[in-house]
């Protein structure tokens, strides 16, 4: 059933799909989507429940599926919930709706249907109408009636939530008296005491409260021609906002491409802070390696300042040591210092390591230092007996918590 307003009427379609095609309105334009569908209580689940809560924002869904199997035994896989609860006397209550999974997929699949924002209950939006600029209620229940012609909507109020809601349909035979017997057993066991009432019912139906209850005063309105269900349904549609909605989390009214984005928000916010973990450590690794690389290029300076005492100006390191190396020739032990120095400065430059010393001695190159692992001094090794042509002799190793100390000679 919809509900729209044109202009200064208010319109009913009772919408019927012919074919899978909705029907066409006047001039043959389809009807618009409707702003509220209204589904009938009775092909929904409805309980009251009381949870041992200090707020209403500690309910959810999982927590309401695991009350109602354990209140009614059904399965809340199989139902879509939506609910209403308030604080009351040191814990929460209120009442759950549940909707067939079934009846949410066919009303996903209306091409009407399925753009309305709103999906709510017909007797909540009924019996929601009749609490507007009513006060009480906080301390004793009230009993909230809306009737119809073809029946009535009843439940109970206290402390700002509901404590049960029902609808009753009238009896064929027209037994008026055995209907308002059920009305009074049903508030009675949602907690109403024969307190205040608030609602509207005709002419038959307020006799029949008045016997029933043993001669009580109805204290609500009194028709003497109700509406029917349907019209009744579209006047509290258009005078309400539908209260509650079935359309939240995952159903909530938006736009199909946004709805389907929104079940890849976690996996997009998982991956972004995967990259903004990765760009971090690839940042720290660049500042690690350029403060590495600044401390390699000063050592590299202070041992050619050393070698090159003459040279004020430090161009390219080795093609300097290099040259100075080849211009003195060979003989002394100071020309053949330089011309070692310019190997390991070679080297150096390839795989850097804590220069320790570099010595010559009776035509013997004697060279110490440290190395981060035993890999890395295989490789300085290796590079240094390329560079010198003959063999490289590793003499000692010392092996530390965070280095490897290391002798070399060479001659």
């Amino acid at each position: 059933m919809l509900a729209r307003e044109t202009g200064q009427r208010r319109r009913v379609e009772a919408l019927e799909l012919v074919d899978g095609v909705p029907p066409l309105a006047e001039g043959g334009a389809p009807f618009a989507a409707p702003r509220m569908v209204m589904v009938p209580m009775e092909l929904l689940l409805l309980r009251a429940v009381t949870l041992p809560l200090s707020h209403p924002r500690f309910v959810d869904g999982d927590v309401l599926a695991q009350e109602l199997e354990e209140q009614a035994g059904i399965d809340a896989e199989a139902w879509w919930l939506a609910w209403r609860v308030d604080r009351l006397e040191g814990g929460c209550s209120g009442v759950v709706v549940a909707m067939p999974r079934a009846m949410q997929q066919q009303i996903a699949a209306h091409p009407v249907w399925s753009h309305a924002p709103v999906v709510t209950v017909d007797g909540w939006v009924r019996l929601q109408r009749w609490l507007d600029g009513v006060t009480g209620g906080e301390e004793a229940p009230l009993a909230v009636v809306d009737a119809d012609a073809d029946g009535l909507f009843f439940g109970c109020y206290r402390g700002g939530c509901w404590l049960g809601m029902r609808r009753l349909n009238r009896l064929p035979e027209g037994d008026d008296s055995a209907l308002m017997m059920q009305l009074l057993r049903s508030l009675r066991s949602m907690g109403w005491r024969d307190g205040a009432v608030v609602g509207r019912l005709d002419e038959e139906l307020r006799a029949a409260w008045v016997r029933e209850t043993g001669g009580e005063a109805w204290n609500g309105q009194v028709e003497s021609t109700l509406p029917a269900r349907l019209e009744s349904n579209v006047d509290a549609a258009l005078a309400g906002d539908g209260g509650l909605n079935f359309r939240h989390g995952r159903w909530s009214a938006t736009a199909a491409g946004l709805a389907e984005w929104r079940s890849w928000r976690r996996p997009a916010a998982l991956a972004a802070l995967a990259l903004l973990v990765w760009y971090g450590q690839q940042q720290w690794t660049i500042a690690d390696l350029q403060a590495r690389s600044a401390a390699v290029e000063a050592q590299i300076a202070a041992a050619f300042h050393r070698g090159l005492p003459d040279q004020a100006v430090m161009l390219d390191p080795l093609a300097q040591l290099q040259q100075a190396a080849e211009s003195v020739g060979g003989g002394s032990d100071r020309q053949r210092l330089l011309r070692q120095l310019a190997l390991v400065a070679a080297v150096y430059r390839q795989v850097p390591w804590t220069m320790r010393a570099l010595r010559l001695e009776d035509g013997v190159v004697r060279l110490r230092g440290s190395v981060p692992d035993l890999e890395t001094l295989n490789r300085v090794h290796d590079l240094l007996q390329k560079r010198v042509g003959h063999k490289v002799t590793i003499e000692d190793t010392d092996l530390r918590k965070a280095s490897v100390g290391f002798r070399m000679r060479w001659s």
